[in-house]
């Protein structure tokens, strides 16, 4: 498998909402204008201190991860998405690292993020990273890695 991961570029818009939609539909959700209004605007809303990723294969965007910037200390993990037939084969290890080395580089001290407890896969992979779960809401999880003592 020849994977690359790729800073976003908007000739991959479309493709990316695709993908972000298809994988929705697998665990249940709809396409919503509202929580997925990012979609609209990749390069702005995960600019300056953001980062938007894509994994490609033959041209093909199997993949994306994003960091948001919340605060100067603190950026938020989003849009942690693999088709399923590339799960399982080190390609969302690869997303989440480049998402940390981002933020590094940026100088946070530490990502957030939030998950669902039927993620599992999601799940396994943030833990294994060093994510601390820092609470539940019904079936939200919340996590935390600390990157640096600021």
């Amino acid at each position: 498998m020849s994977v690359k991961i790729l800073p976003f570029n908007e000739i991959y818009a479309e493709p990316v909402k695709q993908l972000v939609i298809d994988v929705h539909h697998e665990f249940g959700f709809d396409y919503d204008r509202r929580l997925d209004a990012d979609l609209e605007e990749i390069s702005h809303v995960y600019g300056g201190r953001g980062g938007f990723w894509l994994a490609i294969e033959n041209a093909k965007v199997v993949g994306t991860s994003a960091l948001r910037e919340d605060t100067q200390y603190t950026g938020t993990l989003k849009r942690m998405y693999l088709l399923p037939p590339f799960r399982g084969k080190g390609i969302g290890r690869l997303l989440l690292q480049q998402a940390v080395d981002y933020a590094k580089q940026q100088k946070y001290g530490e990502i957030v993020l939030d998950t669902v407890t039927y993620q599992k896969s999601a799940i396994t992979l943030y833990e294994k990273y060093g994510f601390i779960k820092t609470g539940c809401k019904g079936s939200q999880l919340f996590y935390r890695l600390v990157l640096a003592n600021v």
